[in-house]
């Protein structure tokens, strides 16, 4: 009786942490707008004091981009980025990265608009949802080289390419 109860254990363990898995994306899209985006503003500039010069810069990706996970903007990774540029002189910063964005979201809805800006630098940090969702390795890395190559090709931007986080450690940094 207690290796059958056992494997059934072990078996409902493993059907709800797949259900897990997968329903998190779900989730986040549900939820998206109202609960997932806490910075409605999707500009702003950061001034530098005595300086005439500015820069524009453009940040494309998912949640992660976005703001999600922070209560207060200026510990954003985009944020914290644009502040590190406004040493040099004052930025535009533009957040065009929305929860619960794909690499083909990008390219459908945050790539024609970046171009368009002609920024100084864009950061991209895009990928968990392709990762939750489970796209095939082959679609990323071609969804990647797009947005990549239409990026290079059609602005003088330095890119900025996050990795995608290891979701399993307990450090942001490794």
């Amino acid at each position: 009786m207690n290796r059958n109860l056992l494997i059934f254990a072990a078996i409902f363990i493993l059907v709800v942490a797949v259900y897990l898995n997968r329903a998190y994306s779900r989730i986040y899209e549900h939820n998206g707008i109202i609960l997932l985006s806490p910075f409605k503003s999707s500009s702003m500039t950061i001034p530098k004091s005595n300086s005439v010069n500015k820069l524009t810069y453009v940040s494309l990706g998912d949640s992660l981009s976005a703001g999600l996970g922070s209560d207060d903007y200026k510990k954003t990774i985009t944020y914290i980025f644009a502040m590190d540029l406004s040493k040099k002189a004052s930025v535009d910063f533009i957040n065009l990265a929305f929860s619960g964005a794909t690499t083909s979201d990008l390219i459908n809805f945050q790539l024609d608009e970046a171009m368009k800006l002609n920024p100084n630098y864009i950061s991209l940090f895009i990928g968990i949802n392709d990762l939750h969702n489970l796209l095939p390795p082959e679609k990323f890395q071609q969804n990647m080289a797009v947005i990549i190559d239409k990026l290079t090709k059609n602005t003088k931007a330095k890119i900025v390419a996050f990795n995608l986080p290891y979701l399993g450690s307990n450090q942001l940094i490794l």
